[in-house]
C-alpha cells in the first residue's frame, strides 16, 4: 500500500490530520500517525505490526487488528491505494 499523491497531511502530538481536495479533513488519533509515517516510508503491513508491537509493548494481535482497521479506513476514504502484493 502507499499513500495517494494528492493528500495533504499533518502530524501533531496525539493525532494525524489528512485531507484530499474537496473533502473534509479526517482526523485519527493515537498510533495512527506512526502507522502513516511507516507507510510513507514504504514499510509493509507485517513490519508495521512488528515495529509498533516493540514500540508500545502491546500484543501483536491487538496491534495487527488496529493496523488493519486503520489501513482499511484510509483506503476506503481514498488516502491509500493498494500496491502489488498488498
Amino acid at each position: 500500500m502507499r499513500r495517494r499523491t494528492n493528500i495533504v497531511w499533518r502530524r501533531a502530538p496525539g493525532f494525524l490530520a489528512l485531507s484530499r481536495e474537496g473533502r473534509d479533513v479526517t482526523v485519527v488519533h493515537g498510533a495512527a500517525a506512526d502507522i502513516w509515517e511507516l507507510i510513507e516510508g514504504g514499510v509493509d503491513k507485517t513490519s508495521i505490526v512488528t515495529t509498533l508491537t516493540a514500540r508500545y509493548g502491546a500484543p501483536a494481535e491487538v496491534v495487527r487488528t488496529d493496523v488493519e482497521e486503520l489501513i482499511d479506513l484510509l483506503t476506503d476514504q481514498g488516502y491509500l491505494e493498494a500496491t502489488d502484493g498488498e
